[in-house]
């Protein structure tokens, strides 16, 4: 019995924990693939909130239009570097064209630069929905 109840309190300790921290995306699940792909944008400076004073905090809560703006500029930033790379460009010039055009630091690896391209590709796929009115194609992506 003893170790029902320190098992329950252990969760009931747990569960009360992570419904009170809200992260900076609150309307995500903290599980979510986009909530990580989210935080690690944010973190390595790709993504920023839209307009002046905006914030991922929840406060105010960001629409969906809203959050979709907010991946145009890594987007562009992409579609220009992409398209000034001539076509027989290998993987690595491609990898490094593409911390340019997101202003990732020189010291990150390829894996962490080519997660980031993942994440944003994932998101912009994602949404579609926002950004195909714009003339974004998510095939393209």
């Amino acid at each position: 019995m003893r170790s029902v109840t320190l098992t329950i309190g252990v969760l009931v300790t747990l569960l009360a924990g992570s419904a009170s921290w809200a992260g900076p995306f609150s309307e995500v699940p903290a599980g979510d693939w986009s909530y990580q792909a989210c935080s690690r944008l944010v973190e390595l400076g790709v993504l920023s909130p839209p307009g002046d004073g905006a914030s991922f905090s929840g406060d105010p809560r960001l629409t969906r239009f809203e959050f979709g703006l907010s991946l145009l500029a890594p987007l562009s930033a992409l579609e220009k570097e992409a398209a000034a790379l001539p076509p027989e460009a290998g993987d690595e010039v491609k990898i490094q064209a593409a911390a340019r055009a997101l202003g990732l630091t020189p010291e990150l690896s390829e894996v962490e630069i080519s997660a980031a391209a993942a994440d944003l590709r994932s998101l912009l796929r994602e949404f579609a929905d926002v950004l195909g009115p714009m003339g974004f194609d998510p095939k393209a992506a």
